[in-house]
């Protein structure tokens, strides 16, 4: 047993010990009866197994973080503005178009040593 997991003489011994003991379980004409006999495993699962799965996840009611705001409020009427919405992707497509141009214009190593638009920005 002392062997690494990939060792061939291993592996080898192992398998020929689970045919040795697979092979002692049951007689050769029990086992040449049930092959006729074997039930075969089915590729897919149950269809209306599946469907009921299906609608039960289907008639759950959606998580919205909305749900969770206060009804009244200058805040939560800001968050769940789309105006809100829009301008915080504005903000991040800006933030990754700078990010490419601060990788591909600042060839500085340090900070210190950049033009000071990169330092600023």
């Amino acid at each position: 047993e002392a062997g690494c997991q990939t060792d061939l003489q291993v592996i080898r011994q192992q398998k020929m010990r689970k045919k040795s003991t697979t092979k002692s379980k049951a007689s050769r004409p029990q086992r040449e009866a049930s092959k006729g006999l074997r039930k075969r495993n089915a590729v897919f699962a149950d269809a209306e197994a599946m469907k009921q799965r299906a609608r039960v996840v289907l008639t759950q009611p959606q998580h919205h973080v909305f749900d969770n705001y206060h009804d009244s409020g200058c805040i939560q009427a800001i968050a769940k503005s789309s105006l809100f919405e829009l301008f915080t992707l504005l903000i991040i497509v800006a933030n990754a178009i700078w990010i490419a141009v601060d990788t591909d214009l600042n060839n500085a190593a340090v900070l210190i040593q950049a033009p000071l638009i990169f330092q600023i920005v």
